[in-house]
């Protein structure tokens, strides 16, 4: 049983009425399923990935499942195979912040129940952008899940990836959200964040793209941009989808696994 509550803090030597031990539903709902024996053993990397589902991407719906069980799960697959052990949380947002499973979960766990394209059109979604909202929730998620999962090893990589296609309309309004969350992590070695922003609509430009990114603490070298608006391919929406695959591939690529 986890000997932390939910904020991860201690609960046997905590002075500040701190929570009763979650049961293991609840552990496991908020963490993800306890490390097996060669996860103990190996480096590990915990990734989140956050996703814009708002109701701009919905023709994209199809591409982004694809392109998450396709190009992501077996990427990743890969490189837990032969370096590393990998933990995955994914959030998808859009007024509301919805998860399509519990917690964050070995490869194998997750690739008997892949994504699914009912898991994008759960209420909540579909809608406005909480893009600042669900970064925020994406970073506090994998800080505090770091250590319970290796209490008493090397800590992990942690790594968060922010996929949209929309600028912020919902409360909180200031990036500087998003960067107090990155600063509070601590040691930038153990934590990257990076954004990826497909141009689908009338979004941002990528000069105003980069801006937003920056006052959110997100590097230059961590921000990827794709116009699907251009004059080749503004009219031809499978050129687009095949587009918003490609990139897929690339800012996934050279992200998650430092291609």
């Amino acid at each position: 049983m986890h000997n932390r509550d939910f904020n991860g803090k201690n609960q046997q030597t905590g002075k500040q009425g701190f929570r009763k031990y979650p049961t293991e539903d609840e552990a496991r709902a908020h963490y993800g399923t306890p490390l097996n024996e060669k996860e103990k053993r190996r480096e590990m990397v915990i990734f989140d990935l956050i996703m814009d589902i708002s109701g701009s991407m919905s023709k994209y719906y199809e591409d982004l499942v694809w392109c998450f069980n396709s190009i992501l799960l077996p990427g990743l697959q890969g490189a837990s195979k032969t370096r590393f052990s990998v933990r995955l949380g994914c959030q998808l947002f859009s007024d509301d912040i919805v998860s399509p499973w519990k917690g964050f979960l070995s490869l194998d766990e997750i690739l008997t129940n892949p994504l699914k394209i009912a898991d994008l059109k759960r209420t909540g979604l579909g809608g406005q952008t909480a893009l600042f909202r669900a970064a925020v929730n994406g970073i506090q998620l994998t800080k505090a899940v770091s250590p319970i999962l290796r209490p008493k090893a090397v800590p992990p990589l942690c790594k968060v990836f922010i996929l949209t296609d929309g600028a912020n309309n919902l409360p909180p309004h200031s990036p500087s959200e998003v960067a107090n969350a990155i600063k509070s992590f601590g040691k930038p070695t153990l934590f990257q964040v990076a954004i990826a922003y497909f141009k689908t609509n009338d979004g941002l430009s990528e000069d105003a793209f980069k801006k937003m990114a920056n006052e959110a603490g997100i590097g230059k070298n961590r921000c990827y941009f794709a116009d699907l608006t251009n004059q080749k391919m503004a009219n031809n929406l499978d050129l687009q989808k095949k587009e918003f695959r490609r990139y897929f591939e690339i800012f996934s690529s050279d992200f998650f696994l430092g291609k």
